[in-house]
């Protein structure tokens, strides 16, 4: 049995970025199983633009091994900025767009 996402015990962020790479993950993981070997296998990681006030935003970014501990370097955490509100809005519709419409 396989899951993803916020009801797993995993140490991955619970958030939708990390849910969807989980999902990448497990079907490379699926894909070499059934003999399609895949390029790589990719890693879960995560991005997360959080606001700091109404108008800037931090961008924490976050990658775990195959093990689940985060890798070195990581986390990273930008300096809020203004622009990461575009980031984040354009992410969402991307996902939106690509999953849901």
């Amino acid at each position: 049995m396989f899951g993803i996402g916020d009801h797993i015990a995993a140490p991955y962020t619970k958030s939708m970025y990390a849910a969807i790479t989980e999902a990448q993950r497990l079907s490379d993981i699926f894909a070499d199983m059934f003999g399609k070997k895949p390029a790589e296998i990719r890693k879960v990681n995560n991005v997360c633009w959080s606001y700091v006030n109404k108008n800037a935003l931090t961008r924490i970014e976050v990658w775990w091994d195959d093990e689940g501990k985060t890798m070195a370097g990581y986390p990273k955490v930008e300096d809020p900025k203004e622009e990461y509100k575009q980031h984040k809005f354009a992410w969402v519709k991307s996902m939106l767009a690509r999953y849901w419409s």
